[in-house]
């Protein structure tokens, strides 16, 4: 379903339960990449690509480029980075 997200006023597609956004909402670009959007949903092409962040990849980058190299001591990981990776089930 196509429709707009009031706060952001970006254009926006619920695929699966998984809200893909489509930049700001105005009669054509967003249209476009709707258009591209379902067309792969609708051949099972993935949906993700490279460049989409999910929290999932948002808690991998957290820990390998800031809570490994923040938390050291002795130039090893502290317990810290541990204790943060087994919060985001890592």
């Amino acid at each position: 379903m196509y429709s707009r997200h009031k706060a952001t006023g970006q254009a926006l597609v619920r695929l699966d339960g998984k809200v893909h956004y489509l930049g700001k909402h105005n009669p054509e670009e967003p249209r476009k990449k709707y258009d591209q959007l379902v067309a792969k949903w609708l051949t099972g092409e993935e949906l993700n690509t490279p460049d989409c962040l999910t929290v999932s990849r948002l808690c991998g980058k957290y820990v390998e480029e800031h809570a490994r190299p923040y938390y050291r001591k002795n130039g090893r990981p502290m317990s810290e980075v541990a204790a943060i990776r087994g919060r985001f089930g890592r």
